[in-house]
């Protein structure tokens, strides 16, 4: 059975009004996966704080609870091949971190879900 990995559970950046986070979704397997479904959700934060790539996905606002929500759908990744993301965030540069929830899907492996702080300062 295949399986999903998740990331590690917390990163530090410097404190800044405006920083980047690079989402980087990697196939570390022996196979091609297909029909991936990224679902980022961001508690704690306004969908005008987050700013896309131009191309990329637009923010929206989660049916359940309208917090922020990316969702990213990638046709297919090759072994050893990586799909990247950056999104800008805006927070006042007291803000001590941020939290952002994920579930990732695939075809042909069960939903993994998780979330990652992002620690500032």
């Amino acid at each position: 059975m295949r399986t999903i990995e998740l990331p590690a559970s917390e990163i530090s950046l410097h404190a800044a009004g405006l920083f980047n986070v690079q989402f980087a979704i990697t196939n570390i397997g022996r196979a091609t996966a297909r029909e991936l479904l990224v679902n980022y959700i961001f508690p704690g934060l306004n969908a005008d704080q987050l700013t896309i790539a131009p191309g990329a996905p637009a923010i929206q606002s989660h049916p359940l609870h309208g917090k922020p929500f990316w969702v990213l759908k990638i046709d297919h990744i090759h072994p050893e091949d990586t799909n990247y993301q950056v999104l800008a965030v805006h927070v006042p540069v007291t803000t001590p971190a941020i939290e952002i929830e994920y579930e990732v899907s695939m075809a042909d492996a069960p939903a993994r879900s998780g979330s990652l702080r992002v620690k500032l300062g």
